[in-house]
């Protein structure tokens, strides 16, 4: 034997028959009667032949012969026929079983029937049997029944039918059901490996589904993909919805698992493009977490890129007085910002700063139980007096109204230094003792932060949980 036919007899477990239903699935309309009745059945039958590697054969013409058994093993032959020169490119061949040899009605009246499928490749001398032989229901349909008859002697092209109930049904026990492809090329594309429906190809949308009120296209697996789709340049499923509150592509699951999940070897995941840039008010956006509560949850870490700023709006639709908070992995709350701009954190505040010789370290704010913001600066007494103003926008963040505290250091020999007044804009300083010194002094000013006069010791007004409740 020849390498190339044991290289066809490997093959034998990877010939896939497509589609055979023959019977009422397989029976078609009765021709006009002014056209003469063919003396048997012709049945499509697109195939395969692949490598023991799962590789397509070679492109060639090759031979095959095709045998109908009522049994899976030995028995006479019901029908036999062989069929030259049957082109193969990429694995794929497809022709009409009973071509050469019509199928006899006669043949179909059993339960269950057998194909054999016999090869010889481009250039070799004998057949090579395709083991198993493949299973096929066969059951020929009544006389009298509304598909009766042999096979029409024509295609169909162009025809459309109209009615109640289902308009075409196709079932595959190890392959395709129906097989749509539209093209303007030549080239034969081979069929995929796999259970597939429906398969569908084409240069423009290999399936389109249109519905007025139901579902346009729908697909239900117990095992596999409900509706799959694949494509090598551009996206493998599109949905399209023009509805104000319905999806382009929704997604559901009824149990635990995903209602949707996306996954990339190289790119994004899953991607989301929403409306246009716009203010911050149009609360239109990319992505929306829909119910009472959105959460993303990330089994590592979770990463956040921006190639520009990054904003967080709270309580966008002002239905109420909402934070941002942080939470420790026991559930407790552990720095919160209001939309009113207040903050807390359970921690210490701290800046981080970089030294010279002892590396980043960090430098403490100093915490107080009222709200104070103060302001330092030098003065000069003349002959024992001096008059320091306020400085203007200092003067703006607090109020001066109220009492506030000034403190001195004299930068030189004195009496010693009293707050003679203070007032709104200015405070006075002078010597102990009615001395009349001219020094310079340092001065630190202590008033209450504007609009929180009051504020002292307060208790969060909400101490947020996980659940957010």
């Amino acid at each position: 034997m020849s390498t190339k036919r044991a290289l066809l007899t490997i093959l034998a477990a990877s010939a896939v028959l497509l589609a055979l239903g023959i019977g009422s699935q397989l029976a078609e309309a009765q021709p006009p009667a002014q056209q003469p009745v063919p003396p048997g059945v012709t049945i499509p039958y697109p195939g395969r032949l692949n490598d023991a590697a799962g590789q397509p054969a070679p492109d060639g013409a090759y031979d095959f012969t095709f045998t109908l058994y009522a049994a899976e093993t030995g028995g006479e032959s019901l029908w036999s026929e062989v069929q030259k020169g049957v082109p193969v490119q990429g694995g794929a061949f497809n022709v009409p079983l009973g071509s050469a040899q019509p199928i006899p009605p006669a043949a179909l009246t059993g339960s269950d029937l057998w194909l054999a499928v016999a090869v010889r490749g481009p250039g070799e001398a004998t057949f090579t049997a395709l083991a198993p032989r493949q299973r096929v229901s066969a059951t020929a349909p009544a006389p009298d029944s509304p598909s009766a008859g042999l096979a029409c002697p024509h295609d169909h092209w162009g025809e459309s039918w109209g009615g109640n109930g289902v308009g075409l049904s196709a079932r595959s026990r190890d392959w395709v059901g129906l097989v749509g492809i539209g093209t303007t090329s030549t080239i034969i594309t081979p069929l995929p490996l796999g259970l597939f429906g429906v398969y569908g190809e084409g240069d423009g949308i290999g399936v389109l589904g249109e519905s007025q009120d139901g579902s346009g296209v729908s697909g239900w697996s117990t095992n596999g993909a409900g509706v799959r789709g694949e494509s090598t340049n551009n996206d493998g499923v599109r949905g399209q919805a023009s509805a104000a509150i319905k999806s382009g592509v929704y997604g559901y699951n009824s149990g635990s698992g995903y209602g949707m999940y996306g996954r990339s070897a190289s790119g994004f995941g899953l991607g989301a493009a929403g409306k246009d840039d716009g203010p911050f008010t149009s609360r239109k956006g990319d992505l929306l977490l829909d119910g009472s509560y959105g959460d993303i949850l990330a089994p590592g870490i979770l990463r956040l890129w921006s190639d520009y700023d990054t904003y967080v709006t709270l309580d966008a639709n002002n239905d109420g007085y909402n934070s941002f908070t942080i939470f420790a992995g026991s559930g407790a709350a552990v720095f919160n910002v209001t939309e009113g701009g207040s903050m807390w954190a359970a921690g210490s505040k701290s800046a981080l700063v970089e030294t010279a010789d002892h590396g980043e370290r960090l430098l403490y704010a100093m915490e107080s139980p009222e709200v104070w913001f103060e302001d330092l600066g030098t003065a000069s007494l003349v002959n024992g007096k001096a008059s320091v103003p306020i400085e203007p926008i200092f003067a703006e963040t607090v109020n001066l109204e109220v009492d506030y505290h000034v403190f001195l250091t004299p930068l030189g020999d004195c009496k010693g230094l009293y707050v003679a007044t203070k007032t709104p804009t200015s405070f006075e300083v002078r010597e102990l003792g009615g001395g009349t010194a001219s020094i310079s002094f340092d001065y630190r000013i202590v008033a209450k932060r504007r609009g929180y006069e009051s504020t002292r010791l307060e208790p969060p007004a909400v101490r947020p949980t996980v659940t957010g409740k």
